[in-house]
């Protein structure tokens, strides 16, 4: 039980992390280099995604997939970040 508190615990502050970064990113390219905001929402949703992707693989949860079938759990990540977006 204590080992499924840690990664819950590990999983929230990526997902802190994550957001820091959208909500970063897209303030730095909307204010800073006048960015239309919908496209630096965009841009900052691609970056934390796929920083949430490589910290959650790396620090929270092990990969039951090998080298080969790293790119389709890429995929399925994303989609299911867009459709948790929607």
């Amino acid at each position: 039980m204590s080992k499924l508190i840690g990664q819950l615990m590990k999983f929230g502050v990526v997902g802190i992390i994550a957001t820091v970064i959208d909500f970063v990113v897209l303030t730095i390219l909307t204010e800073t280099f006048g960015v239309y905001y919908l496209t630096s929402a965009a841009i900052g949703f691609i970056v934390a995604t796929l920083f949430n992707y490589v910290a959650s693989m790396r620090y929270v949860f092990n990969s039951r997939f090998g080298p080969h079938e790293k790119r389709k759990e890429l995929i399925l990540f994303i989609l299911l970040s867009v459709v948790g977006l929607g």
